[in-house]
């Protein structure tokens, strides 16, 4: 009888246990955002155009080091950041990842000197 009784105390016990540690599931990625766009360039002679950022900057100016000031989708990360100095002597990229961090937009930075 009291192994009857033990045994039945510590089935319940386990089923307990195994119950009370059952995790609860982490956000699904299909509800982490997908987007992942510069949605705008607040630089002065930069503009937006698909995936390629093109500016013109003032004839003196050294495009070594221009500064690039953007906007990104909501939750997603850019690589360089905005804000960043770009050495625009050749074409730079930059990578928008979204939330859910396989989605990917590469944009194209090119610029040149005004002629005047």
């Amino acid at each position: 009888m009291k192994k009857s009784i033990l045994f039945s105390v510590l089935v319940v016990v386990i089923a307990v246990v195994a119950i009370s540690c059952k995790k609860t599931p982490a956000e699904p990625d299909d509800q982490k955002s997908k987007e992942a766009l510069i949605t705008s360039v607040t630089t002065q002679g930069f503009t937006l155009t698909g995936t390629n950022i093109t500016g013109v900057i003032a004839k003196e100016a050294p495009l070594n080091s221009v500064k690039l000031d953007f906007t990104i989708s909501a939750k997603a990360t850019a690589v360089p950041a905005s804000g960043s100095t770009f050495d625009l002597t050749s074409t730079k990229t930059i990578v928008v990842t979204a939330e859910d961090g396989t989605t990917k937009t590469t944009y194209n930075v090119s610029a040149s000197n005004a002629t005047q």
